[in-house]
């Protein structure tokens, strides 16, 4: 139930966002700082750094710049509909992070549990 009400919220807020009524980016910080250190928080932060980095890395070529991986954090959130606000807020707050973490060969659960917005301890719920 929790999930669904979540899913909600995320979808409304990107619909007022994307109408102009608000800053999405707002929503997305004010949703973290709000949730950021609640369980369900972190799984819904754990997934968004998730998917960011596995949609990233797959369309980046090997000798991609810095410049490259950024371009391709500020873009990716488009393609993330359900996560978007999520997406524009992990973006913002943790871009220096993502970028370092893009440069190494570590898969997206590593990656993401060194930036600290996935735990190394399981979630009791299936993982992405």
């Amino acid at each position: 139930m929790t999930r669904i009400i979540l899913i909600c919220l995320l979808l409304a807020s990107s619909t007022l966002a994307d109408s102009g009524h608000f800053d999405e980016e707002d929503i997305a910080d004010a949703f973290l700082k709000e949730h950021g250190d609640s369980q369900q928080g972190l799984n819904i932060r754990c997934k968004a750094c998730q998917a960011i980095m596995k949609i990233v890395k797959k369309s980046l070529p090997e000798d991609a710049t810095k410049d490259d991986i950024i371009k391709s954090l500020r873009d990716v959130c488009e393609k993330m509909r359900p996560l978007k606000s999520a997406c524009k807020g992990i973006v913002k707050k943790y871009l220096e992070k993502l970028v370092h973490e893009l440069m190494t060969d570590d898969g997206p659960k590593n990656a993401c549990v060194h930036i600290k917005l996935c735990s190394s301890v399981p979630f009791p719920w299936k993982e992405m």
